[in-house]
């Protein structure tokens, strides 16, 4: 899947690029950089379903409070947090219900629930929409950058459960890789030689 998604973008970029560039829209507002961010955010999906399975079933409610379901629970919820700036509607459509710390699937439904959300929230965002400004925690960033903001978050989230898997000798699982690098314009700007 992260295949097609990734040479998808390759060939919209080729369409795309003049027809944003007659228009004065940021590439990074092309369909084709969409693409490649909705290739990024099914990987950090795939990251969180993977340490949830990679946690073993006693570990996993291990220490009430301060668990691994706990942590991993508001991590996601940060996910959703971060969503919210992106100003769309009156709210958003996932709650966080109290089950989802309570079992290894449970919290995975949680996380596919927030992750559907943000895909479609993604694929429904026009480039005229993408290039609009937004206060992304006292920063205002483009809503095409914003995306880029959540993937580097989940990444460094998704860090901080690691010392769960050490703590139980569990081995912490390889992380999902997007399948092509990030997409760029067809004329790079030159470089300034010294």
């Amino acid at each position: 899947m992260l295949r097609r998604a990734g040479t998808s973008a390759l060939l919209l970029l080729a369409i795309t690029v003049p027809v944003l560039r007659a228009q004065g829209i940021p590439f990074q507002a092309s369909e084709a950089y969409k693409t490649y961010q909705l290739d990024r955010l099914e990987a950090d999906r795939a990251l969180y379903k993977a340490m949830v399975d990679s946690m073993s079933h006693d570990a996993f409610m291990a220490g009430g409070m301060h668990s691994f379901a706990m942590r991993a629970r508001r991590v996601i919820r940060r996910v959703i947090f971060s969503y919210s700036r992106l100003k769309v509607g009156d709210g958003l459509a996932v709650s966080t219900p109290a089950e989802a710390m309570m079992t290894q699937e449970n919290l995975k439904e949680y996380i596919d629930a927030v992750y559907d959300f943000g895909a479609e929230l993604l694929r429904s965002q026009s480039p005229e929409e993408r290039v609009a400004t937004v206060d992304y925690f006292g920063a205002s960033l483009p809503v095409w950058r914003v995306w880029d903001a959540l993937h580097e978050q989940a990444l460094w989230n998704a860090g901080q459960l690691v010392h769960f898997f050490r703590d139980h000798n569990l081995v912490y699982p390889t992380p999902p890789l997007t399948s092509d690098p990030a997409p760029a314009t067809l004329d790079p700007a030159p470089h300034e030689h010294h």
